[in-house]
């Protein structure tokens, strides 16, 4: 009976200790990727991002960063794929949707680039998401949603949302 609890206390203190030391090593690669993402060296920030989602695939930054560096290389697609895993992770962070939508917008995407825009405003109805979204109403023609929204755009504080409305609804 003692060498059995002696052997799983050495079992639970080698994972112990063996997670923890994952868990700094995620948070460096995390910070590496970060540097390396500021630095605009893309192609390292992707490595190392990739390297701590293998560590974590539970913590949704780590897409959403690596995501914004396959933007700057124009892998729209890879980006896509990514804040789908930050979203399906956190449904909540309307910094994906409004990536997301970008990258959609990137492969001329614009009834996907609303539905995002759709869901970014749900969580934070700033007067950039109803630009960003009004531009894109423009681009599929319905003229009368994106005017609307450069209006409401306008009542929050945008400050060229009028002069879009002169340019694209008078």
């Amino acid at each position: 009976m003692r060498y059995y609890l002696k052997t799983h206390l050495l079992i639970l203190v080698y994972l112990v200790l063996h997670s923890s030391l994952q868990s700094q090593t995620y948070k460096e690669l995390f910070y590496a990727g970060s540097i390396k993402y500021q630095k605009g060296d893309y192609k390292g920030a992707i490595i190392d991002y990739s390297k701590a989602i293998l560590l974590n695939s539970n913590n949704f930054e780590p897409f959403l960063l690596r995501g914004l560096a396959k933007i700057e290389l124009g892998d729209f697609r890879g980006a896509i794929l990514d804040y789908n895993q930050a979203i399906q992770i956190n449904p909540n962070y309307d910094e994906a949707y409004i990536n997301r939508s970008y990258a959609k917008a990137k492969l001329n995407d614009f009834t996907g680039q609303i539905l995002d825009l759709n869901f970014a405003i749900k969580l934070k109805p700033s007067p950039e998401n109803y630009i960003e979204r009004a531009k894109a109403y423009i681009k599929t023609g319905n003229k009368e949603n994106g005017c609307l929204d450069f209006s409401k755009a306008g009542e929050l504080g945008h400050p060229n949302a009028y002069e879009y409305i002169k340019l694209y609804c008078n």
